[in-house]
């Protein structure tokens, strides 16, 4: 039989050979392996605000994980923080288990990497809410709301609006110009690209009939 070995350390063979003298011959062997080097780091990542964290996956930069074994003692941890911006995928190493899970940890010399993580602007659209107006001498106009904001952060997030309102008759061209609100809250989203305008109209005031006229026709022959 073939002497073997597969996770890292020494193991001692005895053997017996017979010479082709025909004598025999007997003695050991010393196999050994040694840990396997792998450079590893967490795979670059990123999500949407207000969204939930992807599962964080490592990945080699250099070298190979053999039989595609998951270094499972390897733990990757996020950087806190929910806001837009970048932050650091570390991996950090869990306490050691079982046997086997020593074993396991013995057949590697990795060499850790740091990762990034990227969370990014969350797109929020437009809900124009447009009534019937009449002239009646005060302001008037349609209301305009974002939609797609993420629940914390309802109240919180507003529109600014060009011609938000209008008194005299005519039409008047609504348009979004900007986000308003708490500024920590509104820098994690981004102003829609469509529906930023509409044109709406305030109407004449309808004339209150005089009392006690007649109305009468007149004809013109000529």
């Amino acid at each position: 039989t073939t002497p073997s070995i597969r996770d890292a350390g020494t193991k001692t063979f005895e053997f017996k050979a017979k010479l082709v003298s025909g004598e025999s011959c007997k003695g050991e062997v010393e196999l050994k392996v040694d840990p396997c080097p792998v450079t590893v780091k967490p795979k670059d990542a990123s999500k949407v605000y207000g969204y939930d964290d992807p599962n964080f996956k490592l990945e080699a930069v250099e070298g190979t994980i053999p039989n595609g074994e998951s270094l499972s003692w390897l733990k990757i941890h996020r950087e806190p923080g929910e806001n837009v911006g970048t932050y650091t995928l570390t991996i950090e190493e869990s306490k050691v288990g079982d046997k086997w899970d020593k074993i396991q940890r013995a057949n590697y010399a990795p060499t850790l990497q740091t990762g990034t993580f990227e969370i990014t602007k969350r797109q929020i659209g437009v809900g124009w809410t447009v009534g019937t107006y009449t002239y009646n001498g005060k302001p008037q106009g349609p209301k305009v709301e974002p939609t797609n904001v993420v629940k914390r952060d309802d109240g919180k997030v507003s529109y600014e609006v060009e011609n938000a309102t209008g008194i005299d008759a005519g039409s008047y061209p609504a348009k979004v110009t900007g986000l308003a609100g708490d500024p920590e809250v509104i820098k994690n989203y981004a102003l829609p690209t469509e529906n930023l305008e509409y044109t709406y109209t305030i109407y004449k005031a309808e004339q209150e009939k005089p009392q006690g006229l007649k109305a009468t026709a007149e004809t013109i022959r000529g």
